[in-house]
């Protein structure tokens, strides 16, 4: 069989998603941030750059979300704080949006051993899909008993249902995404992802993570 008639192997979808997408994303991101630094606050640029600039870390993020998809990392669970979880949660979100979310603080044990993480970034994920969703506060609280522990986010369920209709098509397959990360992280870990209607019409979305199953 001659090299040009030889059946070709399929590369690695992560890998490849990498060299064509990421580097270039990162490099022009850094080109860009560069450019800004140069521009005066009242400058009209400026404020056109800094929009180019949202759009250019939104696609990085999606990309990332994407080779997540692809290529999935083996777990590594270690002992690790509730706290901990949930400010790495936090802080993948934008200020506007960190802003409107209100935490209830687990009581008793703090830690759990489990991939700290992949469960941030499942919860960090769950986060940004409700608060893209809605324009009032969101609850985040945490649970913790023995060897588990429960993060539930609630936000009205009405507002969100208006709003997500208003999302554009990108935006919203961007979250769709982000929550399909999320479930199928959630039965890596052992985890129980839930999302229900609950009284007073909110919606509830809850991770609950069992110590001995997550660290298997």
């Amino acid at each position: 069989m001659t090299p040009s008639t030889q059946p070709s192997v399929a590369p690695d979808i992560g890998l490849t998603m990498t060299q064509i997408l990421r580097s270039p994303l990162s490099a022009l991101r850094t080109s860009m941030e560069t450019l800004a630094s140069e521009f005066h606050a009242d400058d009209p640029r400026a404020l056109k750059l800094s929009g180019a600039l949202d759009q250019v870390l939104s696609m990085s993020h999606d990309v990332e979300a994407l080779m997540q998809l692809a290529t999935p990392r083996p777990l590594a669970p270690l002992t690790c704080s509730l706290e901990e979880i949930v400010e790495a949660a936090l802080r993948r979100q934008r200020y506007e949006q960190r802003s409107r979310v209100r935490l209830a603080r687990p009581s008793g044990p703090n830690t759990l051993r489990v991939d700290g993480p992949l469960l941030a970034d499942c919860l960090a994920r769950l986060l940004e899909y409700v608060l893209a969703t809605t324009n009032e506060t969101v609850l985040l609280s945490t649970r913790c008993e023995a060897h588990s522990a429960t993060f539930s986010i609630v936000a009205q369920q009405s507002t969100t249902a208006g709003l997500e209709g208003e999302l554009p098509p990108s935006r919203r397959a961007a979250l769709e995404l982000g929550l399909t990360l999320a479930r199928r992280d959630a039965v890596r870990m052992n985890a129980v992802l839930d999302v229900r209607i609950c009284a007073q019409d909110t919606t509830c979305l809850s991770i609950r993570v069992d110590e001995d199953n997550a660290a298997a």
